[in-house]
């Protein structure tokens, strides 16, 4: 399985540990970019897809499923680095945001 994906998904990872980082600063930005392709590698196994690039030929409805797949498995892996849980879910709506914007462009 493969976790990297297009240039857009590759700015799309970029810009949702930009998010994580800004709520949580003791976060690497690396370490949050890691737990975001923990995510995708989890959600590929899911969908059965073999790489992230293949997500982007799908449906919005099959992308966002995609998504919250990969969002689930992300921010539980960034709560056991220490990610504050007084602050998932103020988060997740803005990371949720972020994708809607992702799948209009």
């Amino acid at each position: 399985m493969q976790s990297r994906g297009n240039t857009k998904q590759e700015q799309k990872i970029d810009t949702l540990a930009d998010i994580v980082v800004a709520a949580c600063p003791e976060l690497s930005k690396l370490s949050v970019k890691g737990s975001f392709r923990f995510g995708i590698t989890e959600a590929l196994k899911v969908t059965g897809f073999g790489k992230w690039e293949e997500v982007a030929t799908q449906s919005a409805a099959g992308k966002q499923r995609f998504f919250d797949s990969l969002l689930d498995n992300a921010m539980a892996h960034m709560l056991r680095m220490g990610f504050p849980t007084d602050q998932q879910d103020i988060v997740r709506k803005r990371l949720v945001k972020e994708n809607q914007r992702f799948l209009k462009q």
